[in-house]
């Protein structure tokens, strides 16, 4: 597979952008029969294409996205590699979500600390 992405870090074997995956979902989308007639039918390699791009989405909106879209196309041999993917990143990006809070509040104590530093206490 070659998606052509002008941008580091692509998957030279299959041409996904890790740095723009939502770039590399756009370009799929919009040239999904070139690539479906290629490989979908017949090439067991169209379902690592769903595989590195639907993990590396680092966005709800790109996954809703991709889901609305793959639910009206037909996914050949990448079948059942695309669900795992899309029940891998939907895990991913609530494992992200639920830890935020988490995160912003060890930061904020950081920079409190830091200032009471700077204040002498």
């Amino acid at each position: 597979y070659i998606i052509v992405i002008l941008s580091s870090g692509i998957n030279a074997e299959y041409g996904v952008s890790y740095h723009h995956p939502s770039l590399a979902l756009s370009f799929l989308m919009e040239h999904y029969e070139v690539y479906y007639e290629m490989y979908g039918e017949t090439q067991f390699n169209f379902g690592n294409l769903f595989s590195i791009l639907i993990t590396n989405l680092r966005s709800e909106d790109d996954v809703k996205r991709a889901k609305k879209f793959f639910a009206a196309v037909d996914l050949g041999t990448g079948e059942e590699a695309y669900k795992m993917a899309i029940e891998q990143e939907t895990g991913y990006l609530k494992w992200v979500k639920g830890l935020s809070g988490q995160v912003k509040t060890f930061l904020n104590s950081l920079d409190t600390n830091q200032n009471r530093r700077k204040d002498g206490r």
